[in-house]
């Protein structure tokens, strides 16, 4: 009666915290940014704001302060709540600046668990393009003088990305682009011209891993710039059949920036790899190459020959890129149709997020390795001091808690189009007609009520899901 009195007070605790494990594998289980993710962008494309609001506020953990910061600001950008959207953008600043100081505790938690207890720190270009936004809304806004400080801003955190290297990232041309055609319109042309010759080289230096070439504009912009400084010993140079028409004395310019699809998300990838009861893990044995041997056993068929001990859950991102079909944008000004135009592809966020991603995926894989590999020890070790019960508990918590980190700033447009053109002052509609590879166009797009001014520039930007 004692040892079944005994065995019941251990059945009854290891029932207890197998309790205790099955609510961490239901909290676990819905620690995955990605179903999240997917319902913001639903709810944005539809143009449902508020609903996209809450979703994004329904996906805030603490670990995802940051990302949380980048989604709302970005829905009231598109919600034309400006100056709220800047708010949350300014804070998103100061937090990712503190992030650069890690909490220590919250990386010995990820070994024990997964990336997603880690404070998200993002990406560079993340950081980035928060001032893209923040640029955006202070000229929506008329403050020409706020949108100048964050130009040069953003100049400044590109030229830190430059310094500290480590990552094909370590500039943005596009970006560089944007701050001088800001720095023209507010009257600051030579700061224009430094950021005009500073996208002209990031092209011709990442253009190709970015998927992009500089825009005909930047050309004619920087070209134009330096004629007016007299620089020059130092204009580009000039290339048949593509010519840099003069401005009309008086006119003004519209700069449209169409912003198209998503950036790519990320999903989670589950294989199990097999430990055989021959491996022989011993203490001393070397478990960062054991761990890139489970990588190849990961997703193969077992060796019939070999008896499995244990088959061990491997969780890691994966990305996934979402094109939209638009290869080509035409934007005609009904008003004026013989000022129609191309738009460039000026961003591609789509290809800087996959090559970025492709950097880091090593040492993704090699950290998930040595991780799933140090919770089979554990377990073992429990299983070895305190029985079979002990052990399962072990390996129950270790599978609710092997969760890959699909967190990322996946709101963002996938691509963004530049339009730059000169129209006499008035108001005109635009219409925009978006085609397909093989010309076929796939929709079009009316802007009405666009101001162009004596001497400025007026910028738009409209986002096409």
């Amino acid at each position: 009666m004692a040892e079944r009195g005994v065995l019941t007070s251990r059945t009854m605790r290891a029932a207890r915290r197998l309790g205790l494990w099955v609510v961490v594998l239901g909290w676990v289980g819905c620690a995955s940014y990605a179903p999240h993710s997917i319902e913001i962008k639903n709810r944005l494309a539809g143009g449902r704001f508020d609903s996209a609001l809450e979703a994004a506020d329904r996906a805030k953990s603490a670990s995802s302060r940051l990302l949380t910061l980048y989604e709302t600001g970005l829905i009231l950008h598109y919600a034309q709540r400006f100056e709220d959207s800047n708010l949350q953008f300014h804070e998103a600043e100061i937090l990712y600046e503190d992030l650069y100081t890690k909490s220590v505790s919250r990386e010995l938690g990820a070994l024990l668990t997964s990336d997603t207890a880690i404070e998200y720190r993002g990406e560079r270009f993340e950081s980035a393009y928060l001032h893209y936004y923040k640029i955006l809304n202070y000229l929506h806004l008329g403050d020409g003088d706020a949108a100048l400080v964050e130009c040069r801003k953003l100049n400044e955190k590109l030229l830190l990305f430059r310094d500290a290297g480590g990552t094909f990232y370590t500039d943005d041309p596009f970006l560089q682009y944007l701050t001088g055609l800001v720095y023209e319109s507010e009257g600051e042309l030579a700061d224009a011209w430094v950021s005009y010759r500073v996208a002209s080289d990031a092209f011709e230096r990442l253009g190709a891993e970015m998927g992009l070439s500089a825009p005909p504009s930047l050309r004619c912009d920087l070209a134009r710039a330096g004629s007016v400084l007299g620089y020059r010993d130092e204009l580009p140079e000039r290339r048949a059949g593509d010519p840099c028409p003069e401005p009309a004395p008086g006119s003004g310019s519209v700069v449209l920036l169409l912003e198209t699809g998503f950036a790519p998300h990320r999903v989670e990838i589950q294989l199990v790899a097999p430990i055989f009861k021959d491996d022989n893990l011993k203490d001393d044995f070397d478990r960062d190459k054991f761990a890139w041997t489970l990588a190849d056993r990961a997703g193969r068929r077992r060796v019939a020959t070999r008896e499995v001990s244990y088959w061990l859950t491997i969780a890691f991102p994966d990305i996934v890129a979402e094109p939209t079909g638009i290869a080509e944008i035409e934007v005609l000004p009904v008003e004026a149709p013989t000022s129609a135009t191309r738009a460039a592809r000026a961003a591609n966020i789509e290809a800087v997020a996959v090559k970025r991603f492709e950097e880091r995926r090593p040492r993704m894989l090699a950290k998930t390795l040595a991780r799933a590999l140090a919770k089979y020890l554990a377990k073992e070790k429990v299983t070895g001091k305190q029985g079979e019960v002990a052990g399962m508990l072990v390996n129950v918590f270790n599978v609710a808690t092997e969760r890959a980190d699909t967190r990322s700033w996946s709101t963002l447009p996938g691509r963004i189009h530049l339009a730059r053109f000169f129209l006499p002052p008035g108001s005109y509609t635009l219409q925009v007609n978006l085609r397909d590879s093989g010309g076929e166009k796939l929709i079009t797009i009316g802007i009405p009520e666009v101001e162009v001014e004596s001497g400025r520039t007026a910028f738009l930007n409209h986002r096409v899901f």
